[in-house]
Protein backbone atom coordinates (compact mmCIF):
# COMPACT_ATOMS: atom_id res chain seq x y z
CA UNK A 1 0.00 0.00 0.00
CA UNK A 2 2.87 2.44 0.87
CA UNK A 3 4.65 1.51 -2.26
CA UNK A 4 1.47 2.45 -4.15
CA UNK A 5 1.79 5.83 -2.74
CA UNK A 6 5.00 6.61 -3.11
CA UNK A 7 4.51 5.90 -6.56
CA UNK A 8 1.43 8.22 -6.87
CA UNK A 9 3.40 10.78 -5.18
CA UNK A 10 6.23 10.66 -7.84
CA UNK A 11 3.64 11.15 -10.78
CA UNK A 12 2.25 13.45 -9.74
CA UNK A 13 5.46 15.75 -9.01
CA UNK A 14 6.36 14.64 -12.37
CA UNK A 15 3.46 15.78 -13.83
CA UNK A 16 3.25 19.21 -12.08
CA UNK A 17 6.91 19.37 -13.88
CA UNK A 18 5.82 18.78 -17.12
CA UNK A 19 2.89 21.31 -16.32
CA UNK A 20 5.26 23.74 -14.88
CA UNK A 21 7.99 24.13 -18.15
CA UNK A 22 4.84 24.07 -20.64
CA UNK A 23 4.48 27.28 -18.82
CA UNK A 24 7.33 28.76 -20.91
CA UNK A 25 7.37 29.70 -24.46
CA UNK A 26 10.24 31.27 -26.79
CA UNK A 27 10.46 33.60 -28.84
CA UNK A 28 12.90 33.42 -31.46
CA UNK A 29 13.87 36.41 -33.93
CA UNK A 30 15.24 36.63 -37.22
CA UNK A 31 16.71 40.21 -37.90
CA UNK A 32 17.07 39.45 -41.45
CA UNK A 33 20.58 40.98 -41.84
CA UNK A 34 20.04 43.47 -38.44
CA UNK A 35 21.55 43.46 -35.30
CA UNK A 36 21.08 39.64 -33.85
CA UNK A 37 18.51 39.59 -31.15
CA UNK A 38 18.59 36.88 -28.43
CA UNK A 39 16.02 34.92 -27.49
CA UNK A 40 12.83 35.55 -25.16
CA UNK A 41 11.50 32.69 -22.88
CA UNK A 42 7.19 34.36 -22.03
CA UNK A 43 4.48 33.48 -20.50
CA UNK A 44 1.92 31.83 -22.44
CA UNK A 45 -1.32 33.72 -22.74
CA UNK A 46 0.34 36.85 -22.37
CA UNK A 47 2.06 40.51 -23.97
CA UNK A 48 5.84 41.00 -24.47
CA UNK A 49 8.10 43.96 -24.44
CA UNK A 50 9.54 43.24 -28.29
CA UNK A 51 13.20 44.62 -28.51
CA UNK A 52 14.72 46.63 -31.42
CA UNK A 53 17.20 45.87 -33.67
CA UNK A 54 19.06 48.24 -36.16
CA UNK A 55 20.92 47.50 -39.73
CA UNK A 56 23.05 50.07 -41.59
CA UNK A 57 21.25 52.20 -44.10
CA UNK A 58 17.34 50.80 -43.27
CA UNK A 59 14.60 51.77 -40.89
CA UNK A 60 13.35 49.15 -38.47
CA UNK A 61 9.42 49.08 -39.20
CA UNK A 62 8.46 46.14 -36.88
CA UNK A 63 8.48 42.15 -36.40
CA UNK A 64 6.49 40.22 -38.28
CA UNK A 65 5.44 36.43 -38.23
CA UNK A 66 6.70 35.79 -41.25
CA UNK A 67 9.06 37.40 -44.09
CA UNK A 68 6.70 37.98 -46.51
CA UNK A 69 5.04 40.98 -47.44
CA UNK A 70 1.47 39.45 -46.32
CA UNK A 71 2.41 38.32 -43.01
CA UNK A 72 0.82 39.63 -39.83
CA UNK A 73 2.63 42.37 -37.70
CA UNK A 74 3.14 40.78 -34.11
CA UNK A 75 3.03 43.74 -31.51
CA UNK A 76 3.54 44.42 -28.00
CA UNK A 77 -0.20 44.18 -27.94
CA UNK A 78 -0.34 40.90 -29.23
CA UNK A 79 -0.60 37.67 -26.94
CA UNK A 80 1.80 34.86 -27.11
CA UNK A 81 0.24 31.34 -27.14
CA UNK A 82 2.96 29.09 -28.28
CA UNK A 83 6.88 29.18 -29.30
CA UNK A 84 7.99 31.24 -32.49
CA UNK A 85 9.98 32.92 -34.21
CA UNK A 86 9.96 36.91 -35.26
CA UNK A 87 10.91 38.19 -38.68
CA UNK A 88 12.37 42.15 -38.51
CA UNK A 89 11.06 43.98 -41.46
CA UNK A 90 13.02 46.98 -42.54
CA UNK A 91 12.47 49.75 -45.17
CA UNK A 92 15.55 51.11 -47.41
CA UNK A 93 16.58 54.69 -46.31
CA UNK A 94 16.88 57.38 -49.03
CA UNK A 95 19.86 59.57 -48.80
CA UNK A 96 21.01 62.78 -50.83
CA UNK A 97 24.88 63.04 -53.11
CA UNK A 98 25.72 66.84 -54.16
CA UNK A 99 28.45 66.88 -56.81
CA UNK A 100 30.05 70.01 -57.15
CA UNK A 101 33.46 71.66 -57.89
CA UNK A 102 35.21 74.42 -55.28
CA UNK A 103 32.74 77.18 -56.74
CA UNK A 104 29.78 75.76 -58.51
CA UNK A 105 26.97 72.65 -57.30
CA UNK A 106 26.82 70.31 -60.53
CA UNK A 107 23.63 68.68 -59.29
CA UNK A 108 21.87 66.68 -56.61
CA UNK A 109 20.51 63.08 -56.81
CA UNK A 110 18.77 60.97 -54.14
CA UNK A 111 19.65 57.27 -54.20
CA UNK A 112 18.35 54.25 -52.14
CA UNK A 113 21.24 53.02 -50.00
CA UNK A 114 23.41 50.64 -51.56
CA UNK A 115 22.36 52.05 -55.16
CA UNK A 116 25.18 52.37 -57.66
CA UNK A 117 25.93 55.55 -57.93
CA UNK A 118 25.63 57.38 -61.33
CA UNK A 119 28.85 60.10 -61.23
CA UNK A 120 27.76 63.37 -63.38
CA UNK A 121 29.51 64.30 -66.52
CA UNK A 122 31.71 67.57 -65.78
CA UNK A 123 32.96 70.56 -67.66
CA UNK A 124 36.31 69.41 -69.81
CA UNK A 125 38.92 70.97 -69.06
CA UNK A 126 41.33 71.17 -71.82
CA UNK A 127 44.84 69.13 -70.74
CA UNK A 128 43.48 68.01 -67.71
CA UNK A 129 41.76 65.23 -65.97
CA UNK A 130 39.27 63.93 -63.90
CA UNK A 131 41.24 62.46 -61.19
CA UNK A 132 38.69 61.65 -58.73
CA UNK A 133 35.96 62.90 -55.87
CA UNK A 134 36.54 63.68 -52.35
CA UNK A 135 34.53 64.51 -49.46
CA UNK A 136 35.77 67.26 -48.31
CA UNK A 137 36.90 71.30 -49.88
CA UNK A 138 40.50 70.49 -49.29
CA UNK A 139 40.88 67.28 -51.12
CA UNK A 140 42.33 64.90 -48.86
CA UNK A 141 39.73 62.47 -48.01
CA UNK A 142 38.93 60.80 -51.20
CA UNK A 143 35.80 59.12 -51.86
CA UNK A 144 35.86 55.21 -53.32
CA UNK A 145 32.90 53.99 -53.02
CA UNK A 146 30.80 53.10 -56.31
CA UNK A 147 27.30 52.49 -54.09
CA UNK A 148 25.62 54.61 -52.11
CA UNK A 149 26.82 54.91 -48.08
CA UNK A 150 24.14 55.30 -45.31
CA UNK A 151 24.45 59.07 -45.15
CA UNK A 152 23.88 62.69 -46.95
CA UNK A 153 27.44 63.64 -48.67
CA UNK A 154 28.56 66.21 -50.58
CA UNK A 155 31.01 65.49 -53.20
CA UNK A 156 33.93 67.72 -55.28
CA UNK A 157 35.60 67.05 -57.45
CA UNK A 158 39.43 66.96 -58.08
CA UNK A 159 41.31 67.65 -61.78
CA UNK A 160 44.73 67.34 -62.22
CA UNK A 161 47.45 67.75 -64.78
CA UNK A 162 46.98 65.26 -67.90
CA UNK A 163 51.01 64.37 -67.37
CA UNK A 164 50.98 62.21 -70.24
CA UNK A 165 50.43 65.05 -72.34
CA UNK A 166 53.66 66.81 -73.81
CA UNK A 167 53.56 70.65 -73.17
CA UNK A 168 56.16 73.71 -74.55
CA UNK A 169 57.23 75.59 -71.44
CA UNK A 170 58.66 79.08 -71.69
CA UNK A 171 61.11 81.35 -69.29
CA UNK A 172 61.00 84.91 -69.36
CA UNK A 173 62.63 87.58 -67.14
CA UNK A 174 65.31 90.38 -67.66
CA UNK A 175 67.34 88.24 -70.23
CA UNK A 176 64.47 88.02 -72.49
CA UNK A 177 63.07 91.98 -72.03
CA UNK A 178 59.91 90.58 -70.40
CA UNK A 179 58.57 89.88 -73.72
CA UNK A 180 56.06 88.09 -74.49
CA UNK A 181 58.16 84.77 -74.93
CA UNK A 182 55.54 82.33 -76.27
CA UNK A 183 56.33 80.94 -79.19
CA UNK A 184 60.35 82.39 -79.17
CA UNK A 185 62.25 78.85 -79.31
CA UNK A 186 64.73 81.01 -78.01
CA UNK A 187 63.28 80.91 -74.59
CA UNK A 188 61.40 77.65 -74.90
CA UNK A 189 62.90 74.84 -73.14
CA UNK A 190 63.85 71.46 -74.48
CA UNK A 191 62.21 68.10 -73.93
CA UNK A 192 64.74 65.88 -72.82
CA UNK A 193 65.40 62.31 -71.86
CA UNK A 194 66.09 61.30 -67.98
CA UNK A 195 69.22 60.23 -69.57
CA UNK A 196 71.07 63.50 -70.45
CA UNK A 197 74.04 64.23 -68.23
CA UNK A 198 72.79 67.69 -67.64
CA UNK A 199 70.98 66.08 -65.38
CA UNK A 200 72.84 63.93 -63.39
CA UNK A 201 72.98 66.54 -60.09
CA UNK A 202 69.18 66.13 -59.60
CA UNK A 203 69.11 62.10 -60.57
CA UNK A 204 67.48 61.25 -57.23
CA UNK A 205 64.22 63.45 -57.96
CA UNK A 206 63.59 61.80 -61.39
CA UNK A 207 62.03 58.24 -60.08
CA UNK A 208 58.67 59.51 -60.06
CA UNK A 209 59.19 61.89 -62.98
CA UNK A 210 57.35 61.73 -66.67
CA UNK A 211 59.11 64.68 -68.69
CA UNK A 212 62.02 66.73 -67.96
CA UNK A 213 62.58 70.17 -70.14
CA UNK A 214 65.45 72.18 -69.69
CA UNK A 215 66.59 75.69 -70.62
CA UNK A 216 69.94 77.52 -70.92
CA UNK A 217 69.63 81.33 -69.44
CA UNK A 218 72.08 84.13 -68.43
CA UNK A 219 71.46 86.27 -65.53
CA UNK A 220 73.05 89.05 -66.18
CA UNK A 221 75.23 91.19 -63.24
CA UNK A 222 73.57 93.94 -64.65
CA UNK A 223 71.61 96.03 -62.22
CA UNK A 224 67.98 95.89 -63.56
CA UNK A 225 66.76 99.18 -61.68
CA UNK A 226 64.61 97.74 -59.81
CA UNK A 227 64.28 95.09 -57.09
CA UNK A 228 61.83 91.86 -55.94
CA UNK A 229 61.60 90.83 -52.16
CA UNK A 230 61.05 87.10 -51.55
CA UNK A 231 60.20 85.62 -48.78
CA UNK A 232 63.02 82.74 -48.07
CA UNK A 233 64.30 80.82 -44.76
CA UNK A 234 61.39 83.11 -43.25
CA UNK A 235 62.98 86.36 -43.71
CA UNK A 236 62.75 88.73 -46.22
CA UNK A 237 65.60 89.11 -49.02
CA UNK A 238 65.65 91.90 -51.81
CA UNK A 239 67.04 90.71 -54.94
CA UNK A 240 68.15 92.73 -58.19
CA UNK A 241 65.29 92.18 -60.58
CA UNK A 242 67.95 91.00 -63.59
CA UNK A 243 67.84 87.70 -61.48
CA UNK A 244 64.22 87.48 -61.25
CA UNK A 245 61.96 84.60 -63.66
CA UNK A 246 59.14 83.10 -63.97
CA UNK A 247 57.33 79.99 -66.02
CA UNK A 248 54.94 80.04 -68.81
CA UNK A 249 53.13 76.13 -69.95
CA UNK A 250 51.50 76.87 -73.42
CA UNK A 251 50.02 73.81 -75.85
CA UNK A 252 52.68 72.64 -78.09
CA UNK A 253 53.12 74.93 -80.55
CA UNK A 254 51.11 77.39 -79.48
CA UNK A 255 51.72 81.21 -78.61
CA UNK A 256 49.18 81.24 -75.74
CA UNK A 257 50.11 80.68 -72.58
CA UNK A 258 47.56 78.39 -70.32
CA UNK A 259 49.64 78.79 -67.00
CA UNK A 260 52.52 80.60 -65.19
CA UNK A 261 54.19 79.69 -62.47
CA UNK A 262 56.61 81.57 -60.16
CA UNK A 263 55.44 80.94 -56.12
CA UNK A 264 55.46 77.72 -54.12
CA UNK A 265 52.28 76.51 -55.20
CA UNK A 266 52.98 76.42 -58.51
CA UNK A 267 56.29 74.76 -58.53
CA UNK A 268 58.53 72.38 -56.46
CA UNK A 269 61.94 73.33 -55.35
CA UNK A 270 64.24 71.18 -56.09
CA UNK A 271 67.45 72.83 -55.79
CA UNK A 272 66.72 75.26 -52.65
CA UNK A 273 70.62 76.80 -52.52
CA UNK A 274 70.32 78.57 -55.93
CA UNK A 275 66.92 79.56 -56.72
CA UNK A 276 64.56 81.34 -54.28
CA UNK A 277 60.58 80.04 -54.65
CA UNK A 278 58.07 82.85 -52.76
CA UNK A 279 55.74 81.78 -50.54
CA UNK A 280 52.87 83.51 -51.91
CA UNK A 281 51.84 84.18 -48.29
CA UNK A 282 55.13 86.11 -46.97
CA UNK A 283 54.36 89.44 -48.94
CA UNK A 284 56.69 92.60 -48.15
CA UNK A 285 55.43 95.95 -48.95
CA UNK A 286 57.62 99.01 -49.10
CA UNK A 287 57.11 102.56 -50.57
CA UNK A 288 56.72 100.97 -53.82
CA UNK A 289 54.30 98.38 -52.85
CA UNK A 290 54.29 94.65 -53.14
CA UNK A 291 57.21 92.61 -54.65
CA UNK A 292 56.81 89.01 -54.38
CA UNK A 293 55.59 87.35 -57.66
CA UNK A 294 59.06 85.91 -58.96
CA UNK A 295 61.38 83.16 -58.17
CA UNK A 296 65.08 84.39 -58.17
CA UNK A 297 68.24 82.92 -58.45
CA UNK A 298 71.04 84.13 -55.86
CA UNK A 299 73.77 85.46 -58.46
CA UNK A 300 74.05 86.35 -61.86
CA UNK A 301 75.68 83.87 -64.35
CA UNK A 302 74.69 81.05 -66.74
CA UNK A 303 71.85 78.18 -65.82
CA UNK A 304 70.42 75.39 -66.81
CA UNK A 305 66.55 75.65 -65.73
CA UNK A 306 65.20 72.73 -65.50
CA UNK A 307 61.44 71.54 -65.09
CA UNK A 308 59.92 68.22 -64.67
CA UNK A 309 56.63 66.97 -64.66
CA UNK A 310 55.80 64.41 -62.14
CA UNK A 311 53.48 61.86 -62.25
CA UNK A 312 50.97 63.54 -59.44
CA UNK A 313 50.60 66.40 -61.83
CA UNK A 314 52.92 68.77 -59.92
CA UNK A 315 55.76 70.41 -61.66
CA UNK A 316 59.68 70.70 -60.07
CA UNK A 317 62.03 73.23 -60.58
CA UNK A 318 66.11 73.06 -60.55
CA UNK A 319 67.89 76.04 -61.51
CA UNK A 320 71.74 74.45 -62.03
CA UNK A 321 74.72 76.82 -61.97
CA UNK A 322 77.33 75.91 -65.25
CA UNK A 323 80.66 76.35 -64.07
CA UNK A 324 83.07 77.77 -66.94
Amino acid sequence: MKKGLIVLLLFIILSFSACASSDEVTITFDSLGGEEVEPILATPHQTINLPTTTKEGYTFKGWYSGSGINDAQFTNLTVVTNDLTLYAKWDINQYTMTFRNYYDIYETKTYDYGDVIDFPDVPYIPMYLVEGWYTDQDLTQKFTSETMPADNLVLYVHYRLNVLQQFDYYVTGEFSGWEAVYGNHDYRASLVPFSDSRLSSISSYLETAVYTYILRVTFSSESSGWFTYNGYDDTMQAFDGNLAFRVFRTEVDSDIPIWWGSQMWDLQNLTPDTVNIPDPYDYFEDELGIHNFYSTVDEPGIYDIVLVMYETGHLGIAVIPIIN
